[in-house]
């Protein structure tokens, strides 16, 4: 992934299921309080199912928040998508480890996040952790990265760096090896009675 060019311009994106609990209801009120706040140059790409969340977003489309809504795309045309953006949103309210956020990641997004969404985030290392259910705290900090396009860049190669040396299949099955190991280990020290 390449330095952004256009530092006046922040490209949000979001993938997957737009809904209450994925944080559909906090990212909508983030661009609301940045439209309100006369924040300009950012935009968002929504893509993925968002029927469960019409009501809510026919509700936010009054506002004339910068958001587009692509539905489901092919995996191909959401390779261009992740391309495209700089910063990836998933303010989640419970997750086991969002492979969405993770092929953000990958992808070298520099990604805001609740600690909910279970990604492998450091904040400010290789990503920003936020409040859950705090729309407030979501804006804060994108118009902070709007403010700072060399930390967006930095955040997003370490995410990149991180999953492409430590979340390989490699990895995986290595950590798969190690915990059979110990088990078997600790199974021929029981003594049985």
């Amino acid at each position: 992934r390449e330095a952004r060019v256009d530092n006046s311009l922040l490209r949000l994106l979001f993938t997957g299921s737009f809904c209450f609990h994925k944080g559909a209801l906090e990212i909508l009120e983030s661009l609301k309080l940045l439209k309100d706040r006369g924040i300009t140059g950012i935009t968002m790409d929504v893509v993925g199912t968002y029927s469960a969340s019409t009501k809510l977003i026919d509700k936010y489309r009054l506002a004339d928040i910068p958001i587009v809504f692509h539905g489901h795309v092919p995996q191909d045309s959401l390779k261009v998508f992740l391309a495209n953006a700089d910063v990836y949103v998933f303010p989640s309210l419970a997750e086991g480890c969002a492979s969405s956020g993770l092929e953000a990641m990958a992808a070298g997004l520099c990604v805001v996040a609740t600690r909910e969404s279970g990604l492998p985030i450091s904040d400010g290392d290789n990503g920003y952790i936020i409040p859950a259910m705090d729309a407030k705290a979501l804006a804060d900090k994108i118009e902070w990265l709007q403010q700072h396009p060399n930390d967006v860049d930095y955040v997003g190669v370490a995410a990149s760096r991180l999953i492409q040396e430590e979340y390989t299949w490699e990895c995986y099955a290595e950590k798969i090896r190690l915990i059979y190991r110990e088990l078997c280990s600790s199974s021929s020290q029981t003594q049985t009675f």
